[in-house]
């Protein structure tokens, strides 16, 4: 079959971009979606007639082919076209149940009762610009939904006294060889690691479980302990500019709407975006139902570390690095300086929370859960 040249006349422009949306829109799995095909007529002697989009696909195991028709006219579709549409598919032996009008300047009053009576289905398609030459572009925003732990509060109680853990909660613990094997600050993140607590925003007490093999030693006498903390689940959201195209087929009869398809693209180039922190469902759904009609929501992502503090834990080597030179000028050289500060050590545009795991971090040397 020879490919036919383009068409520069306004008209069949118009009509080849509600083909183009058509076969978009009605794209599936198991279907053959396909524009401008040709097919001869039943009788044989009257050459062929072209079909603007043909579907074809099985029901059942039976053979199903559906016809679309396509017009991009100033004017509302009248009965005239179609009356020509169900000959056109009653010559190729295509039953007019099987056929689909679709228009984008709408129908008259009489069309839209001649396509009902002969079984067409008569579709309206809005999402192009007033003079219908191109998709209308809209403004549109991508959120993009973090979730971060905070740790707020860590209780530690023992068998013999009430252990007073530092400000980190870094009670550390030990195996049966003696070598230490986590902290407290691990059981609450391998326990977010494992989705507990939920993705729901707000505030949790839990009570920690220590890992079966791990020993608490105060002095040289090992001791057991009872852990709950305090954390909330927060939502960190970066947006992203960008726009949409979107486009909708409904019955001209009905109203009702039957297929809608959205194209959007954002900037997803280099630099830095702001990063809205929320701590509630409710703030969570006020801030993502400001903006354009556009909006797509990506989440929620679980972040891979959980922060308390200064830091997040477990700390990258970079941060193990700095928190260590601090202790050393405030102990061993006996310097007097503030404690950094969470943007002093991790900053403010989040993309530390993915640094690699300090390597002299237990976490870092065994893959293995320590939760039972």
């Amino acid at each position: 079959m020879s490919r036919k040249k383009l068409s520069s006349n306004p008209n069949t422009i118009k009509g080849r971009l509600v083909e183009r949306i058509a076969v978009w829109l009605h794209k599936e799995p198991g279907l053959i979606v396909r524009r401008n095909v040709e097919l001869p007529s039943i009788g044989g002697n009257r050459g062929t007639r072209e079909i603007d989009v043909l579907i074809s696909g099985h029901v059942a195991g039976y053979p199903l082919d559906l016809a679309i028709e396509c017009k991009n006219e100033a004017k509302p579709i009248g009965v005239e076209k179609i009356d020509a549409f169900v000959g056109k598919l009653q010559d190729v032996g295509i039953s007019p149940r099987s056929g689909i009008y679709i228009s984008a300047s709408g129908y008259t009053s009489g069309a839209t009762g001649r396509a009902i009576d002969a079984g067409i289905r008569p579709l309206l398609l809005t999402g192009l610009t007033s003079d219908r030459l191109s998709a209308a572009v809209r403004q549109a925003l991508q959120s993009v939904v973090h979730l971060l732990l905070d740790v707020k509060e860590v209780s530690i109680t023992s068998n013999v006294d009430v252990i007073q853990s530092d400000a980190l909660g870094l009670l550390w613990f030990r195996n049966d060889e003696g070598n230490v094997c986590g902290c407290v600050m691990d059981i609450i993140w391998q326990r977010w690691q494992s989705n507990d607590p939920p993705s729901a925003l707000g505030l949790y007490k839990l009570n920690l479980k220590v890992p079966s093999g791990w020993r608490c030693i105060i002095g040289v006498e090992e001791v057991v302990v009872s852990i709950t903390a305090t954390v909330r689940v927060i939502a960190l959201v970066i947006m992203l500019p960008g726009y949409a195209k979107d486009f909708i087929l409904s019955h001209a009869a009905s109203g009702i709407v039957e297929r809608i398809g959205v194209r959007s693209s954002f900037d997803l180039g280099s630099g830095s975006y702001p990063v809205t922190a929320v701590d509630s469902e409710a703030a969570l759904d006020h801030l993502l139902g400001q903006g354009p009609d556009v909006q797509v929501t990506v989440g929620r992502v679980r972040l891979p570390r959980i922060r308390r503090g200064p830091s997040y834990w477990p700390p990258s080597e970079r941060v193990a690095h700095r928190l260590f030179e601090h202790w050393r000028a405030t102990v061993e050289d006996g310097l007097s300086s503030s404690p950094p500060s969470f943007e002093d050590l991790e900053g403010l545009d989040m993309s530390t929370v993915w640094e690699p795991i300090w390597s002299e971090h237990p976490a870092a040397k065994d893959t293995t859960s320590p939760i039972d």
